[in-house]
């Protein structure tokens, strides 16, 4: 895998100086991911990604998809930060044609918003996926 940093936008913003100071630390932090070691070692399972990922399991997914849409009115998620975000950003690329209305909940504390969503699934039959790397994150778990 190559990354590179387009640096046309950075100017006025920081040195060359600058950018040649975090080139070390840069290195650093790749050769920890590149080794699966450091604080967040434990959290890497992304690096595999897609390519890991067997058409079995994919079928797996499609049946399931298929199996809620069928028998539910409405879909809960419930998940925070990357959680929240990434279930949304791949329901809104994937499933844009969709009947069955998707919810959100759990990105926040807010009690207002928690009543709203409640309400609108209050008569539906719904299906709930909750999305928690360590399930003791405190907004989903409310």
């Amino acid at each position: 895998m190559s990354i590179s940093l387009n640096r046309d936008n950075l100017k006025g913003f920081i040195t060359q100086k600058d950018l040649d100071q975090l080139i070390p630390r840069i290195r650093k932090a790749h050769g920890a991911l590149k080794k699966r070691t450091g604080l967040l070692k434990k959290s890497l399972g992304w690096l595999q990604g897609p390519s890991q990922i067997s058409d079995s399991f994919l079928e797996e997914i499609q049946k399931s998809a298929g199996e809620i849409a069928e028998h539910s009115e409405a879909l809960l998620t419930i998940g925070i930060g990357g959680s929240y975000l990434g279930i949304r950003a791949a329901i809104e690329l994937l499933d844009k044609d969709s009947t069955l209305p998707t919810y959100y909940a759990g990105h926040n504390l807010s009690s207002d918003d928690l009543y709203r969503v409640l309400q609108n699934l209050k008569e539906k039959r719904i299906a709930v996926t909750v999305i928690s790397k360590s399930g003791t994150t405190t907004e989903p778990a409310i």
